[in-house]
């Protein structure tokens, strides 16, 4: 199960970092209480929430799309969403 939203800071990005030297999009995302809540009587896949969930947080991203990631922050370009 995966929450609808961020349960966790992450402080292991920058300089003193030992692999995440640059900031990224998951970086400085805002933290929200976890709110408990009753087990559900019947848990039901949401396809196209795993699909999301795989496309952004565990897909390889090729050599050239991190090299391309890289410059684009180190010349300060913005991705357009």
């Amino acid at each position: 199960m995966i929450p609808n939203v961020n349960l966790v800071k992450n402080i292991g990005f920058g300089d003193e970092a030992t692999h995440t030297k640059d900031v990224c999009e998951f970086a400085n995302l805002k933290t929200y209480e976890l709110l408990v809540k009753d087990h559900p009587e019947e848990i039901v896949q949401d396809e196209a929430a795993d699909r999301f969930t795989t496309d952004i947080m565990f897909s390889k991203k090729t050599l050239l799309d991190r090299a391309t990631q890289k410059m684009t922050r180190a010349l300060g370009w913005r991705r357009r969403i």
